[in-house]
């Protein structure tokens, strides 16, 4: 094995562990600037990377939520994967300017009683 294979292996070890969050510099490392910039995860598989990622910055405890996750790189709304899978831990902050069938689709997702405080 040469040296430029033995970079290529290690570069995709970095993206199965770190996903688009991997360092293209580091072994075994995340890329801070990633995850300042890329956008929110996508799905769970994106979650669980991007988690990965942050424990590995030192900053945050390894087995952060999805919620969390996706929260901390600002991609809460009603769009989110978590939300639209009803396991969002805040669904109340959806409500503010949601039509009639996104109130419906919550009332849904979390039931009818958890509408939060909407001014009437």
């Amino acid at each position: 094995m040469n040296a430029n294979e033995f970079k290529a292996q290690e570069r995709a070890k970095n993206v199965a562990k770190f996903g688009r969050w991997a360092s293209a510099r580091k072994r075994d490392a995340a890329d801070p600037m990633k995850l300042l910039f890329e956008p929110a995860p996508r799905n769970e598989l994106e979650a669980l990377r991007h988690g990965n990622a942050l424990a590995n910055t030192g900053n945050y405890p390894v087995g952060t939520s999805e919620c969390f996750n996706v929260g901390i790189s600002g991609g809460c709304g009603p769009e989110c994967f978590v939300y639209l899978k009803g396991k969002c831990g805040e669904p109340q902050e959806m409500l503010p300017g949601m039509d009639a069938d996104g109130l419906k689709l919550h009332a849904e997702l979390y039931g009818p009683n958890n509408q939060g405080n909407r001014p009437a």
